[in-house]
């Protein structure tokens, strides 16, 4: 997991090499970094890896 924050934009990206990121991560790791849902989000998936922007 990678988390950057600037002035005016922040990103978490989050990985796994063996599966997928689930729904359920993606949920946490909001829940315990941020305020934000992934409504609020806007969520990019790859195979392996979550890219959340912030808004």
């Amino acid at each position: 997991m990678v988390f950057k924050k600037k002035a005016n934009n922040e990103e978490i990206v989050l990985s796994n090499k063996t599966r997928e990121v689930t729904n359920e991560e993606v949920d946490l790791v909001l829940k315990k970094l941020t305020n934000a849902t992934r409504t609020s989000s806007e969520i990019t998936r790859t195979k392996n890896t979550v890219d959340i922007q912030l808004r």
